[in-house]
């Protein structure tokens, strides 16, 4: 909330990317939790798996790339965009399984196992990122010529 709250955009935009992720899954669990079970359309709750990519996009844009510390700020959102729903998937695989429950360390391994698998090309997240440097690309460069326009 304190990067969410800078005066800077740089750490405004790099709030924007820690939160995004767990954001949309709690709004998306509160939705479905309000419209019961089968309330939420299909088509909805394929369109939550974009909205972090939008919305941390959207912050890039906004934030822009100069000073050159700002493409720091664009490579960490978009890794955070790429780990953080590989930690929740391991955690709540784990924490789901009650076969497991009390065996640490098979506990472990298995959160390992499916961290590694969601990191992987093969567990989805490229499609996520590519969406998110091009809502990014798309918002600088209109920005910009906005910014060029105006003066």
């Amino acid at each position: 909330m304190l990067l969410l709250a800078a005066g800077s955009r740089g750490p405004v935009a790099l709030g924007v990317g820690i939160t995004a992720v767990p954001f949309v899954s709690w709004i998306a669990a509160g939705v479905a939790h309000v419209a019961g079970i089968g309330g939420v359309p299909p088509l909805v709750t394929t369109l939550w798996q974009w909205f972090p990519a939008v919305l941390v996009g959207a912050a890039l844009a906004w934030c822009g790339l100069r000073p050159g510390v700002r493409a720091l700020v664009w490579l960490v959102n978009l890794a955070l965009l790429w780990v953080l729903p590989a930690i929740f998937t391991a955690v709540s695989s784990v924490l789901g399984t009650r076969v497991l429950l009390g065996n640490l360390q098979e506990m472990m391994a298995m959160g390992k196992q499916v961290f590694t698998g969601a990191l992987s090309p093969a567990g989805g997240a490229a499609p996520t990122i590519f969406l998110a440097v091009a809502v990014a690309l798309v918002g600088t460069v209109i920005r910009t010529r906005a910014s060029r326009s105006t003066t």
